[in-house]
């Protein structure tokens, strides 16, 4: 209110000042007697602060209602940015787990594929994930995907792209690294869930393991038939007896070499 005021007194003196001083020259100018000259003053003292006083106070309520409107808007947008992220960040994660789904795991291994020179896809899919379910509930098979989860976070490194593609599978992207290193990573994965210690209910214990297949995924090739290529080592791993890591190391390979306790084996 007193900057207000302030700014409405400087305009009005100044708008005062401005008619006094013209209104003296024109007089002094054309009645060079001084005829009526307190009255032309005091007219030129009157209007223009008549004037310039509600003009000014009306133009600068309607400066501070534009500026209120303005950042109500810009703080109305900030908000609106901040749902959109936060709506952005719900769609591209699967709720149950906290990792990227399907749709968003695939869009950033794209982009990070282009930054890489080459890099691994791990197929990652939980044995006998049915019977836990049928036996002790979903809520139970719940429980087991959050403690796989925790165990595939802690084996990763913070490059490294891990997503659920659906159900009791994930898929694991590591960019620029050498075969033998992605072998002890997908080893220490398997042997870290076989170590968890589930129990569904009271006094009651679960084994938990993982098969795990690797496909080399080169720049040039495309990630649907990584895919494939790492389900084909899948599904070795799965014919092998499960909780095993099998690797294809050529796409076009006739078979896969699987590791697991027991050492390296090669299965068709």
């Amino acid at each position: 209110m007193m900057r207000m005021f302030r700014q409405v007194l400087s305009v009005a003196v100044l708008a005062t000042a401005v008619s006094v001083a013209c209104t003296f020259l024109l007089m002094r100018l054309f009645f060079p007697g001084g005829q009526g000259m307190a009255l032309a003053l005091a007219i030129a003292t009157i209007v223009p602060v008549a004037v310039s006083v509600p003009t000014t106070s009306y133009l600068y309520r309607q400066r501070e209602k534009i500026n209120r409107l303005h950042r109500d808007l810009q703080a109305a947008h900030e908000e609106l940015k901040g749902l959109h992220e936060k709506a952005e960040h719900r769609a591209s994660i699967d709720q149950m787990t906290g990792l990227l789904n399907r749709e968003s795991f695939l869009t950033k291994t794209k982009f990070r594929r282009r930054k890489a020179d080459a890099g691994f896809l791990l197929m990652i899919d939980v044995d006998h994930f049915k019977q836990i379910n049928d036996t002790h509930g979903h809520q139970a098979g719940d429980k087991a995907l959050l403690l796989i989860v925790s165990v595939l976070s802690k084996h990763i490194r913070r490059s490294d792209i891990l997503g659920r593609l659906g159900g009791e599978e994930f898929a694991l992207f590591l960019a620029d690294l050498e075969p033998e290193r992605a072998w002890e990573m997908a080893e220490d994965i398997r042997r870290g869930v076989e170590a968890i210690v589930f129990r569904p209910r009271a006094g009651v214990a679960h084994p938990l393991t993982v098969s795990i297949g690797i496909a080399p995924a080169p720049p040039r090739e495309r990630m649907y038939a990584i895919m494939n290529h790492a389900d084909d080592s899948l599904y070795a791993a799965k014919r092998s007896g499960r909780n095993r890591v099998a690797f294809r190391p050529r796409p076009d390979g006739d078979d896969a070499e699987t590791v697991n306790q027991g050492g390296l084996a090669r299965v068709s």
